[in-house]
């Protein structure tokens, strides 16, 4: 089975604070994918990025149905949304 979003070590900073550090996961249709964590572990700094509204600090590759996250954001936007 082929993953709908796949991140390989998203990192995140602002300045010297890391806020992602080396996330790599896969999220796949019709399974449930949430973020856990205190606060301050990086979840809405990950779900920014995924939807473009801040810009990674360094990624080896993202994806959603296979379109390229930072470089194909037009097209990703088409198909994915968020609601805090």
């Amino acid at each position: 089975m082929r993953p709908n979003l796949t991140i390989n070590n998203l990192v995140k900073t602002f300045g010297r604070q890391v806020a992602v550090n080396g996330i790599t996961c896969s999220m796949y249709e019709d399974q449930i994918f949430v973020l856990l964590g205190h606060n301050g572990a990086g979840k809405t700094s990950t779900i920014s990025v995924l939807t473009g509204l801040i810009e990674p600090t360094t990624y080896q590759n993202m994806t959603v149905y296979g379109l390229k996250i930072v470089e194909q954001m037009k097209e990703v936007r088409e198909i994915l949304g968020v609601c805090p």
